[in-house]
């Protein structure tokens, strides 16, 4: 299979996000970047470690841990803080969800 360009790996990853996926679908963040988003597609939900609120916008609101596998998620953080030590040491890794780098 052909490796796509990093260009054409986001242009294929905004059409089937925004398109009609069978992929859950997440937004990291809540702002008014994710109500841009969610204001374009069904999503299934967001996700924001800092906030109590367990819904936004009739959605459900996740921890990252909680994320399926294989979901889709669109990052609209744009001041992000670590939440703990180990998060401002630890190196990014791949995390089970479709192009999303974590810490730990």
């Amino acid at each position: 299979m052909k490796q796509l360009s990093q260009k054409a790996h986001a242009a294929a990853f905004h059409a089937e996000f925004f398109g009609n996926t069978t992929q859950k679908r997440y937004v990291l963040g809540i702002n008014e970047f994710a109500d841009a988003v969610a204001s374009r597609t069904n999503l299934d939900g967001f996700i924001d470690e800092y906030t109590t609120a367990t819904e936004y916008r009739g959605k459900p609101v996740l921890k990252l841990s909680q994320v399926p596998a294989g979901s889709m998620v669109i990052s609209t953080v744009t001041q992000a803080r670590p939440k703990n030590r180990h998060e401002q040491t630890a190196a990014p890794q791949w995390c089970g969800v479709d192009g999303l780098l974590c810490s730990g």
